[in-house]
């Protein structure tokens, strides 16, 4: 991609990125010819992570800087782990969805505004209002489009649900995560490097996610099966007070 398409995929301007690239936060452009510089998604990805540092961890760019450092060197992880969930997320594949911008979204799916802005209300996913219209990222927009596969399976506002119904997940997910990754960091040795870690956490996710799968379907059945009891024992408890009136 070009420098334009940068500038629009990312929400930052053309100077801010030369900084980048001057201060060696950035890689340098593929120049095919002289004046033309072709960018690629392994720019956008660490913009967003740069514009992640500053906007929620208040970091400067000299810390930034030996962030990106230590992760393009394969150096052994830093304090804290710092540094960690970026590579973790390139190896799961969160950055390489397309973001798409929500009117183009609903206009591709049968979600509606309203779906959008109570999922955001939620906190299931994020809406980047920082550029002329939307956007969500492509990890947020396969979430939407998962609620949507949801609704046309008959869990729908007709049927009284609302992506309000998601919030229990979202609230368990949080909570799961923070146990994990407490666990993760108290025992795994301190002598690996970030992209051995990452790979170690990307293995078990995948593991611990069909674990999951396995234990909610058990757990589902379990309780219709509990809740068909309870049922059964009270219609049986009405008909015998009916036959004893």
């Amino acid at each position: 991609m070009k420098m334009k398409e940068l500038e629009a995929r990312t929400g930052i301007g053309r100077e801010a990125i030369r900084f980048y690239i001057r201060e060696g936060l950035l890689p340098e452009p593929v120049k095919p010819k002289k004046n033309v510089a072709i960018y690629s998604e392994a720019h956008v990805a660490r913009i967003r992570v740069i514009k992640k540092l500053q906007d929620e961890r208040f970091l400067p760019l000299s810390e930034i800087r030996e962030i990106i450092r230590s992760y393009d060197a394969n150096e052994p992880l830093a304090p804290k782990f710092r540094g960690m969930e970026f590579q973790l997320a390139a190896r799961l594949g969160a950055d390489a969805l397309t973001p798409i911008s929500v009117a183009a979204l609903i206009d591709s799916t049968d979600l509606s505004r309203q779906d959008i802005d109570e999922m955001a209300d939620v906190g299931l996913i994020e809406v980047d209002r920082s550029q002329n219209e939307p956007f969500l990222s492509g990890q947020d927009a396969r979430l939407a489009r998962l609620w949507a596969a949801l609704m046309a399976a008959g869990f729908n506002r007709a049927a009284g649900f609302t992506p309000h119904d998601l919030e229990h997940y979202h609230r368990a997910a949080g909570q799961i995560a923070q146990e994990e990754v407490d666990g993760f960091f108290e025992k795994i040795p301190g002598s690996r490097s970030i992209q051995e870690a990452a790979k170690m956490a990307e293995e078990g996710l995948a593991i611990v996610d069909e674990i999951y799968t396995l234990l909610h379907a058990r757990s589902v059945l379990e309780a219709i099966a509990r809740r068909n009891a309870d049922t059964a024992e009270s219609e049986e408890s009405s008909e015998s007070e009916n036959v004893t009136v």
